[in-house]
């Protein structure tokens, strides 16, 4: 077959035998993408969530793409999405993942905009919705934050006992020897 026409909204007359029809929802579709273990650059393997929010376009072209180009634009949408994903947090650390939720999200987007504008399909956005951590990662991550916060501590006390002894010095610099002894 072809595509005959594409009829609006409310009642379209179909001959039956002759035409056969696809209803096509033209809303906003949510798609949650289950959550997928992906591990990082730096090797830690963690759990990530995702919801997409996508629909088809309202010009009749798009409409007949998102039924001709590809059989599920929802399943497709999703699956490119799981991969994408998979891709993009691979070639980042951890840490530029926390910091940078927004281009992850952003890359996501572009990478399914870039496929499915052939589908007659709009992507409104690709929110990160949960990452999780491992437990022994993030108290290791706490760990190293509280060192930190020691050495600095450190550091700021040894500044003081030199400062100390640098005006101890001075104020010893006008005393004669006797006043020292």
């Amino acid at each position: 077959g072809k595509v005959n026409r594409v009829g609006g909204p409310g009642w379209t007359f179909i001959w039956p035998i002759i035409e056969e029809a696809d209803i096509v929802d033209l809303r906003t579709k949510t798609i949650d993408v289950p959550k997928q273990d992906v591990v990082t650059k730096d090797g830690i393997e963690i759990s990530i969530d995702a919801v997409v929010y996508l629909k088809v376009k309202k010009d009749n072209q798009s409409v007949v793409n998102s039924v001709i180009e590809v059989e599920d634009y929802v399943g497709a949408s999703q699956l490119l999405v799981v991969s994408t994903l998979r891709d993009v947090i691979g070639s980042i650390k951890l840490g530029e993942l926390i910091s940078s939720i927004e281009l992850v999200n952003a890359q996501l987007k572009e990478a399914l905009e870039r496929t499915s504008k052939n589908w007659g399909v709009t992507v409104d956005s690709i929110e990160i919705k949960d990452i999780q951590i491992p437990e022994t990662v993030l108290s290791a991550m706490h760990e190293e934050k509280a060192a930190v916060q020691h050495k600095l501590a450190r550091m700021e006390r040894a500044l003081a006992h030199k400062a100390e002894i640098e005006a101890v010095k001075e104020a010893a610099k006008g005393l004669d020897e006797k006043a020292l002894a």
